[in-house]
């Protein structure tokens, strides 16, 4: 009599089987066959289900993005609780259906470049204490904290570099130029991180913004996640974005702190904008001969250069609290600048590039032009008091903490190309 396992997904029992002698060379056979066909019959199930789904979708990728967020979520609730059966269960469902995707389909939701992302935080929580973080874990030294000096706590924070409401509004004020009159100009953010610049966008009311991010914490299950009418947080590559957009460009695609080993450029400019909003470090880049732009970002063939200022990275951010820090007698800290130094670059550069053609597009400075929680120089505000009253006794240290801070929260002139 030959021996059976009574389900084919045993299969994995087999070798314990073979230990105690329960399965011969014909039962190997068998078991084979009987396995093969479970596993062709399960495979075809599978398939009609994607092909339903399919139908049932708008477009490929709401199909292949739905797909992606159900095996996501499924996993997500999987790992809360491994002991949950129903849960394991329709987590072992939707990464079934997920392998039958073509593999070019499915690296349109995965991305091999290094995280540079920080903790989400909700917004009326972000100060100028939290907002800016850390490009990489493994400088994880420079996230001091600050409670432990009467200072309030920092993280690695949503974004690498400081947005002032102004620079939104020089952002709103190109999209609703290019677009040519309509009611709300689309704009995309590619490698969106957390979404907090998407969201930033669509506060102003007059865009309608898509982020979108190959990582899950743009929009995973029981984490912060930024919502607004105008917002759409999706996941997926810039490669997903052409699927998305298809032949219905949007009318800008921002790009904020491309990581240095995932060149997007070509992927935006093959989204046919009518312009393109660059953020970066030009610490982190190789600048042209004249030491001013980064050559990744030089204008590609149908676009030229016609806007640009510099702005407040992280790191400014950082050393200005370092600086607070000093005041505290705080050992100075591996990797960190000198605390009694206070040295800001303004390295983050913002550009705007324009489609060839495209022409009477102005900024004009808002006449009252409101600003974000983040751009408080009230320093009674931002230290508490032990501090700030050790400052007022060191009137020249007071003085240069608060030129320092002014540097930090200035929106920089526009420069016109």
């Amino acid at each position: 009599m030959l021996y059976f396992p009574t389900m084919p997904e045993r299969k994995s029992q087999w070798p314990t089987w073979e230990r105690q002698g329960a399965v011969t060379q014909r039962s190997h056979h068998v078991f084979d066959r009987r396995y093969e066909a479970w596993e062709t019959a399960r495979n075809n199930r599978l398939q009609r289900e994607l092909d339903a789904r399919r139908i049932s979708s708008s477009s490929e990728y709401d199909f292949l993005a739905g797909l992606y967020m159900d095996l996501k979520t499924s996993e997500s609730t999987h790992f809360a609780d491994p002991n949950l059966k129903d849960a394991s269960v329709e987590y072992a469902h939707y990464r079934n259906l997920w392998r039958l995707i073509p593999a070019p389909q499915a690296e349109l939701f995965h991305t091999s470049s290094r995280s540079s992302l920080g903790s989400n935080i909700l917004f009326e929580n972000l100060t100028l204490g939290n907002i800016c973080g850390n490009l990489y874990p493994d400088y994880i030294f420079k996230s001091i904290e600050y409670s432990e000096w009467g200072i309030g706590p920092t993280y690695k924070g949503p974004l690498h570099w400081l947005p002032k409401k102004e620079e939104m509004e020089r952002f709103t004020q190109i999209a609703q130029q290019v677009a040519g009159g309509l009611d709300t100009p689309r704009v995309l953010e590619v490698g969106a991180g957390n979404g907090l610049l998407s969201l930033l966008l669509a506060q102003t009311g007059k865009l309608d913004v898509t982020g979108m991010d190959p990582n899950d914490a743009i929009w995973k299950p029981g984490e912060i996640n930024y919502e607004h009418p105008n917002l759409k947080l999706l996941p997926g590559t810039s490669d997903a974005a052409k699927l998305l957009f298809g032949n219905n460009p949007p009318d800008v695609v921002i790009s904020s702190w491309m990581t240095p080993d995932a060149d997007l450029t070509d992927d935006i400019v093959a989204l046919a904008p009518k312009a393109i909003i660059y953020v970066y470090s030009a610490y982190f880049e190789d600048l042209d001969s004249d030491g001013q732009f980064a050559t990744r970002f030089s204008p590609k063939p149908g676009y030229h250069r016609a806007f640009s200022w510099k702005g407040t990275t992280q790191d400014d951010i950082l050393n200005w609290w370092e600086f607070v820090a000093s005041e505290r007698g705080k050992k100075k800290e591996r990797g960190m600048i000198s605390t009694e130094e206070l040295k800001l670059n303004g390295n983050n550069v913002i550009e705007i590039h324009l489609r060839d053609g495209i022409k009477d597009v102005s900024i004009t400075k808002p006449t009252t032009p409101d600003k974000y929680s983040w751009e408080s120089d009230d320093l009674t505000q931002l230290l508490t008091p032990d501090v700030y009253e050790s400052f007022s006794r060191k009137p020249k240290k007071l003085k240069k903490l608060k030129e320092g801070l002014s540097k930090i929260l200035s929106v920089k002139d526009l420069k016109v190309h």
